[in-house]
């Protein structure tokens, strides 16, 4: 399964309330008192802004010929990259080069670095968050005289990298490696789509249209790049 939302988690610790004998409250209203508190959703994802990806070769020459049809534009560069010392692929990689410069981006073990300390302080503030809206629920029952059992979950060290895998839903494809294969599953994810279920022809070939998508063209300048590896587990 993937990795749970607040909003799966308020979702799940509501219906666990309404379940308690003798508990007065809905679940709307309990989502009423969510309203109330303090208790911030935030979306699922957040996409990159260009400032922060690597520009690719490639996205310099579709920026370069914008007036030029997709489709011839992706069958004019199959020629320009099958020569990497034309003066034509030159040109536009020294365009990347240039824009990737004055971006000061961080190195991929920055980035990784980075990415790590975030998860981690984001599960120490959701299970603050979550126990603050627990206590919340529970003084609101106690004024109103109904007090059910409710258990609280106990206090927990924030969990490390390899705790983090039990969140993370399982890839059962091969080649875990491949473009295709991670710009599928990331594209799944954007459209909420499950990962035991497959992409259809009909949207892997929209999408590929919309998202640029071009297997000789992987790496970190991708939003699906290393997506299986970061998001998913494999065996």
């Amino acid at each position: 399964m993937p990795a749970l939302s607040k909003a799966t988690i308020v979702a799940q610790v509501f219906e666990a309330f309404s379940q308690v004998e003798g508990f007065q409250y809905s679940v709307e209203e309990l989502n009423e008192f969510l309203s109330q508190s303090s208790f911030k959703m935030t979306s699922a994802s957040q996409k990159k802004t260009s400032s922060d990806r690597k520009v690719s070769v490639y996205n310099c020459y579709l920026n370069d010929n914008k007036d030029t049809p997709i489709d011839e534009r992706r069958e004019d560069w199959k020629n320009i990259s099958s020569d990497k010392e034309s003066e034509l692929y030159l040109k536009y990689q020294k365009m990347a080069d240039d824009i990737n410069a004055s971006k000061n981006l961080p190195t991929k073990e920055e980035k990784k670095t980075m990415k790590s300390d975030k998860a981690k302080s984001d599960k120490i503030a959701l299970q603050k968050q979550i126990e603050d809206l627990k206590k919340q629920v529970q003084n609101q029952t106690k004024s109103s005289e109904v007090q059910p059992e409710v258990k609280s979950e106990p206090e927990s060290e924030p969990e490390d990298e390899e705790d983090e895998v039990k969140f993370k839903p399982k890839f059962t494809g091969k080649n875990p490696d491949s473009a295709t294969n991670n710009y599928k599953e990331w594209k799944k994810n954007q459209l909420n789509i499950d990962t035991s279920k497959s992409l259809s022809r009909v949207e892997y070939e929209k999408g590929k249209q919309e998202d640029n998508f071009n297997p000789k063209e992987y790496d970190d300048s991708c939003p699906w790049f290393n997506y299986i590896q970061d998001n998913m587990t494999v065996d």
